[in-house]
């Protein structure tokens, strides 16, 4: 409705406490100053870049272009219906294998558990209204609030708000109590975790702990109770800083600490022949296919230089050809539609009569167009096809101007030796 939802800011400013494991004050003030930057940031490409400018005559160019329709006959190879036979070569998969070795490397994973903490102690703190409405807002759509009306629900189900906010506020002190603890009494270059004080004080305590499979430190997984950033930092552990620090998950205060590292390393190659065998025939199929089109390509030509019909032509060599309907560079069929280049620049480059080079489009079909004809338009372009074309190259031309004179005052940082 256009209106501001305090309710889903409060929502994500609770939702960044747990994953930062900081409380809310200190997140609302994370998040104030990021979008503060933010805001600074795109005032300065604003400032740089001004109104951007285009000329008259790039204005009437780019018209034409946009306009012109081009009426095209379509030569299509479908790269599904390319099955070409390739039969296996160990040896040229252990060799393709050792010259790629580096792209087969495992990576380093980490093995680690998770300690869990839930014995909290009830709070009895003073809860005020405005405390109660916040978390109102933070609950409104568990407890099926209205908008606009949130704050009045909210003290009207005080007794259960309550409930939430000391529940909340018994974990944060669990978590603080446990983190010192932890701190102060078995740092980590003074303790291992095998060691027999830390097993007791993790029994007396009534930790619960929880070994999650071995996974690459750079993918760490996603767990429901457990903060993303918990899972992050332990995928750094080492020998020597053998666990995290303490968070606040959502029931329960945790650590993680590192049962192995198991780090990167170079496979042998029957630990990776399958992927390996995998890779190589698809590039012995892509090698046959760029072989094929490029067969396709200089007979397509060569018949046209003999006089023979496009059409005639493609379809001797099995390709599907078809007839689109008239179309302009910037509505070209998705069909048509080059993956690694402009179908329409393909197009303009090549000229009526002639035959563009193999267009790749999005479905890994490869096409060739013979234009017939490109018709431009005898109208003059309408107010609003000239507005809009001014608006995408002024913004445009800012963009460049504000990039260019933004890396002309900002130095390159030197690099570390």
């Amino acid at each position: 409705d256009g209106k501001r939802s305090d309710d889903g800011v409060a929502k994500f400013i609770a939702f960044a406490s747990r994953q930062l494991s900081v409380n809310e004050q200190e997140a609302a003030i994370r998040y104030e100053t990021f979008i503060k930057d933010t805001w600074r940031i795109n005032k300065l490409y604003t400032t740089l870049s001004g109104k951007g400018h285009a000329t008259a005559g790039l204005l009437k160019r780019q018209l034409d272009r946009s306009r012109t329709l081009w009426t095209t006959d379509v030569a299509t190879f479908a790269a599904k219906e390319f099955k070409p036979t390739i039969a296996d070569d160990e040896a040229k998969i252990k060799e393709a294998f050792e010259k790629n070795k580096e792209a087969y490397r495992l990576p380093a994973k980490v093995e680690v558990t998770v300690v869990s903490f839930t014995k909290t102690e009830p709070d009895t703190s003073t809860i005020t209204d405005d405390e109660i409405v916040l978390e109102g807002y933070n609950v409104a759509e568990k407890f099926k609030f209205e908008p606009g009306k949130i704050k009045e629900q909210a003290l009207a189900r005080r007794a259960d708000i309550e409930k939430i906010i000391r529940a909340d506020r018994a974990l944060r002190n669990l978590a603080g109590k446990m983190g010192e603890e932890l701190g102060d009494k078995f740092p980590t270059e003074a303790h291992k975790a095998d060691s027999k004080a830390f097993n007791a004080w993790l029994t007396a305590q009534g930790a619960k702990l929880t070994t999650l499979a071995a996974y690459e430190v750079n993918n760490p997984p996603t767990q429901a109770k457990i903060p993303a950033e918990a899972l992050r930092l332990a995928s750094e552990l080492t020998e020597t800083e053998w666990r995290t620090d303490m968070f606040r998950a959502e029931d329960a205060a945790i650590f993680v600490l590192l049962n192995k590292r198991i780090e990167s390393r170079l496979p042998a190659f029957e630990e990776v022949k399958a992927l390996a065998l995998s890779n190589w025939r698809s590039n012995e199929r892509g090698r046959l296919q760029a072989e094929e089109l490029s067969r396709i390509t200089k007979r397509l030509q060569e018949d046209a230089a003999a006089g023979k019909a496009f059409t005639e032509s493609a379809k001797a060599l099995g390709l599907t050809t078809s007839t689109p309907a008239p179309f302009t560079v910037v509505t070209t069929p998705e069909n048509l539609s080059g993956i690694n280049e402009s179908t329409g620049q393909v197009l303009e480059v090549a000229g009526v009569g002639k035959i563009t080079t193999g267009i790749r489009t999005g479905n890994g079909d490869t096409v060739f167009l013979r234009a017939a004809k490109a018709e431009k338009p005898k109208d003059d372009a309408t107010e609003v096809e000239v507005k809009q074309l001014v608006a995408r190259f002024t913004q445009r031309n800012a963009y460049f101007t504000a990039q260019g004179l933004v890396q002309e005052l900002t130095e390159v940082p030197e690099e570390k030796k």
